[in-house]
C-alpha cells in the first residue's frame, strides 16, 4: 500500500519489522487496502492527506459508491497515513461530519441475499445424481449449511482437517476471517438420517477424492475430478446453480446464503445464540443477531390473535 516508516537508526531491524508488519495482516486484507488507496490516488489524493482531501474525495463519490465502500475507503486512507508518519484525516471533525452527512443523504439499506433454509437443503439433497460432481455438490451444500462456513473456511479445507467419530465428525478450521492468528477452532458435524446426512455424504465424496488434498476440488465435464481446489466464486457459482434447481432466482442468493440461511433455520428451531455462535464462529451476539431476529419474526408474534 505504502511505504512503513521506520527510523533509519534501526535499519538492522528495518526488513524484520517490515516482515512482521506485513504479516499483522492477511493478504486479502493488504489486497483491500491496496486498492481503496489506488482509487483514492487515482481520483488526485496523496500523502500527507488533509482533512479536506479526504472530505473533498467523499463528497465526490457520494451517492456513487455505497456508504459500506466509502467507509472502508475512509479505513484505508487512514491506514496510510498512519503507516507513513502521518496523522489519520479520518479522525477530524471535519472527515466525520461529512461522512455522517453522506450517509444521512444516501444511504440505503444494505442488500441481503436470501439465506438457504434446512428445508431448501432437504430439497436440493436428494435430487442431487450419484456422479462425481453430484457427490462434491451434495458434501459441499451440506458442509457449507451444516458448518456455516464462509467460503473462504471451505475453500482452506483439507481432507487431513477431518476426524470421524461415532457422533459425527470433527473438522478442524486452521485459520478463518476472525481468527488470523491462526489459533484454530473444531466445529462438530452430527449425524443427520441417511437421505441428508452431511457426515455420509462427505464419506462418500471421500471415497471419489482420497484422504489427502483440497477437500472440495474442480470437476469437468466427463467426472474427472482435478487436484485443484475450488476458488471462492466456483463455490458461489455452485450454490446459484443448485438453488436454481429448485426452482428459485439466482440473483438472490450467494456463497454466504448457507451461512445465513443456518443461523436462521436454527433460531427458528430454537437454538440459543450461544450455540449458534459456536458454530459459526461470530465473537458475538452483534452479527448474529439479525438473522436470530429474522428466524424469530413469527415466533411468540405480538399479532397472532386469531
Amino acid at each position: 500500500m505504502v511505504g512503513l516508516v521506520i527510523n533509519p537508526n534501526l535499519t538492522a531491524q528495518a526488513e524484520k519489522v517490515r516482515e512482521y508488519f506485513e504479516q499483522s495482516l492477511s493478504e486479502n486484507s493488504r489486497r483491500a487496502y491496496r486498492k481503496d488507496f489506488e482509487h483514492f490516488v487515482s481520483w488526485g489524493g496523496y500523502l500527507p492527506s488533509s482533512p479536506d482531501m479526504v472530505a473533498a474525495y467523499l463528497s465526490s463519490h457520494a451517492g456513487i459508491l455505497s456508504i459500506a465502500t466509502l467507509q472502508r475507503r475512509l479505513v484505508s486512507i487512514g491506514k496510510a497515513n498512519v503507516l507513513a508518519g502521518f496523522p489519520n484525516p479520518g479522525q477530524s471533525s471535519l472527515v466525520k461530519m461529512t461522512f455522517k452527512g453522506v450517509r444521512r443523504v444516501h444511504n440505503k439499506p444494505q442488500r441481503q441475499v436470501q439465506p438457504i433454509l434446512k428445508e431448501d437443503v432437504i430439497m436440493i439433497v436428494p435430487s442431487l445424481p450419484q456422479t462425481n460432481q453430484g457427490k462434491r455438490n451434495a458434501a459441499l451444500i451440506m458442509l457449507a449449511f451444516c458448518g456455516a462456513f464462509r467460503r473462504s473456511e471451505l475453500i482452506s479445507l483439507k481432507c487431513e482437517n477431518l476426524k470421524f467419530t461415532p457422533e459425527g465428525m470433527v473438522i478442524r478450521l486452521n485459520k478463518s476471517k476472525t481468527d488470523q492468528l491462526g489459533e484454530g477452532r473444531e466445529v462438530a458435524i452430527p449425524l443427520g438420517n441417511r437421505r441428508v446426512c452431511p457426515v455420509h455424504a462427505i464419506k462418500l465424496w471421500l471415497e471419489v477424492i482420497g484422504s489427502e488434498g483440497p477437500l472440495f476440488r474442480q470437476v469437468g465435464k466427463g467426472g474427472a475430478v482435478s487436484e485443484d481446489g475450488l476458488s471462492s466464486h466456483a463455490v458461489a457459482q455452485i450454490i446459484k446453480r443448485l438453488i436454481k434447481a429448485i426452482g428459485y432466482d439466482p440473483s438472490e442468493y450467494s456463497g454466504h446464503s448457507t451461512r445465513a440461511g443456518f443461523a436462521t433455520s436454527a433460531a427458528q428451531a430454537g437454538k440459543s445464540s450461544w450455540t449458534i455462535r459456536r458454530q459459526t464462529g461470530h465473537k458475538s451476539d452483534q452479527m448474529l443477531n439479525r438473522y436470530i431476529r429474522q428466524g424469530n419474526l413469527f415466533k411468540d408474534n405480538a399479532a397472532a390473535l386469531f
